[in-house]
């Protein structure tokens, strides 16, 4: 290995011009790759953090979504138990003759309320 050319000058002032600019590269460099590496690590917990939030998020609009589905399918139930040619609802009204009320059964066909 030769030396560098700033030994061979002699040149005290320029030895140590050269070491001035050149050790603390060589000091500094593994502290800097430590550094990277501390903040690349970060860097991907930030990044993991954010992908299980918007996973999270994800299943959440997933669950809204799935909600109004669910409801239509018992809105059309209900409305077909309704509207069934068997559907009898017991009713209690109050008549202005009699301060009791009376209850009775109606039917609901084609919209209609219905008195047998």
């Amino acid at each position: 290995m030769k030396p560098p050319s700033a030994f061979k000058t002699g040149n005290s002032l320029i030895v140590v011009a050269w070491v001035a600019q050149t050790f603390p590269q060589l000091a500094l460099l593994p502290i800097v790759i430590v550094g990277q590496n501390v903040q690349a690590a970060a860097a991907d917990a930030r990044a993991e953090a954010t992908y299980n939030d918007a996973a999270a998020v994800l299943e959440e609009a997933k669950q809204i979504q799935a909600h109004p589905e669910a409801q239509n399918a018992e809105i059309v139930k209900i409305l077909s138990t309704l509207t069934s040619p068997k559907a009898v609802w017991r009713v209690h009204t109050v008549d202005a003759k009699s301060p009791a009320p009376h209850t009775r059964n109606v039917r609901i066909a084609s919209g209609r309320l219905m008195t047998p």
